[in-house]
């Protein structure tokens, strides 16, 4: 059980750790987190999520089980949604916010690396379901959400061209249309 600690999942919060301590030593200021919190945004998330997806074997997807992960995932967004605005008096966008950390895992920056590490590549099939998952519905629905109430009931199309510009549910959306259709990329496409 140790040995799983130390190889899988202490790697993978020593990396946090890094970063925390490095701020704190004064090493990385805001404004240095902030870049790479965005080229981490832009580029690295999106890359993994579209090699992921497009090489993914959908058919071997239990969808089932996905559906019931994502049933699950909805309760607790809705319900850490309505302790934040009901119970704790906070407005809409903010509680929707909540709700989001409430029910986010975060499976490819946390979970995939863990799981590779102790079970392999296989892994990672349950995994990148639930990361296709979380970008088109709760994170893009959160995205949808949040844009419509920061225009005040803007219409919806307003806030359909904001998630369309989202290089997370852009690199998933293509990535799907690679996997699905069974288009064969040369391999530096993933590399």
């Amino acid at each position: 059980m140790i040995e799983v600690l130390a190889s899988a999942v202490l790697p993978v919060f020593a990396l946090v750790a890094i970063g925390f301590g490095l701020g704190r030593l004064g090493l990385f200021d805001p404004a240095m987190a902030s870049a790479v919190n965005r080229l981490v945004f832009l580029v690295s998330v999106p890359a993994l999520i579209f090699g992921l997806l497009a090489q993914s074997p959908f058919e071997r997807f239990a969808w089932p089980a996905l559906a019931a992960f994502a049933g699950v995932e909805l309760a607790m967004y809705g319900a850490g949604f309505l302790v934040a605005r009901y119970l704790f008096g906070r407005e809409t966008r903010e509680a929707l916010l909540i709700g989001l950390a409430t029910a986010f895992a975060n499976p490819l920056l946390f979970v995939l690396p863990i799981a590779e590490t102790l079970f392999g590549r296989a892994a990672a099939l349950p995994i990148v379901a639930i990361a296709s998952v979380d970008a088109l519905f709760v994170y893009g629905g959160t995205l949808l959400l949040m844009d419509a109430l920061s225009e005040q009931g803007a219409a919806a199309g307003g806030a359909l061209k904001a998630i369309a510009r989202n290089p997370q549910v852009l690199a998933t959306l293509a990535g799907l249309g690679v996997g699905l259709s069974g288009l064969d990329l040369a391999d530096g496409v993933y590399t």
